[in-house]
């Protein structure tokens, strides 16, 4: 009975650092992909403003 509530607990703990994986790898795939299309927006503002002024 013992050994059950221990392999119970350490499932429990697997699981929770396997959701703090995947919770951490979606936010940083996110925080890149926003960092890159902010820079392509801002690229693509300054070449505009370029054939605007000049």
């Amino acid at each position: 009975m013992e050994v059950v509530a221990l392999l119970t607990a350490v499932d429990a703990l697997v699981g929770m650092d396997c959701t703090a994986l995947n919770v951490t790898e979606v936010l940083v795939g996110t925080t890149l992909l926003i960092k890159q299309r902010n820079t392509k927006r801002r690229n693509y503002r300054l070449s505009c403003r370029a054939v605007w002024f000049y």
